[in-house]
């Protein structure tokens, strides 16, 4: 018999799930199979009543998956950058760490670093320099 304290209740069916949750799963597989266009229009509706909490989390989880990106992407930077020198190769520059960039020594054969590449980053095909002297070096390229 069903508890008239809602909180008793609640754990009355906790407990009652975790006993029987494999039957429980079951019964719900096989319902859904038999009934797959009511389960598909079941989940439209529930997308359509609950569809801005669904878009916030949506939005939620790319950011923090972009934030983590970038925090990887910084930490690979900075570990490469160490291993360079941490400094400017031309000027000497040192001060900001966002100022620094790797600067392709042979244009034709440069390949497009992707995110998956970046564990494999060959520190032999570049230069460390700081984004004046790089800009300098580019304009200089395409002066002749």
């Amino acid at each position: 018999m069903p508890y008239k304290d809602p909180q008793k209740e609640h754990e009355r069916s906790l407990r009652y799930y975790a006993e029987h949750r494999e039957k429980i799963k079951e019964r719900a597989r096989k319902w859904r199979a038999e009934n797959l266009e009511r389960a598909k229009e079941r989940c439209r509706r529930y997308y359509y009543n609950h569809r801005d909490e669904i878009l916030a989390y949506q939005r939620k989880r790319r950011k923090h998956y972009a934030f983590l990106q970038r925090k990887r992407i910084e930490e690979l930077k900075s570990k490469y950058i160490k291993e360079k020198g941490g400094k400017c190769e031309i000027c000497g520059y040192n001060d900001c760490i966002a100022a620094l960039c790797f600067h392709h020594l042979n244009r034709e054969s440069k390949e497009k670093e992707h995110e998956s590449q970046l564990n494999d980053f060959d520190l032999s095909k570049v230069q460390l320099l700081c984004l004046n002297c790089h800009a300098e070096i580019h304009y200089r390229a395409s002066q002749k």
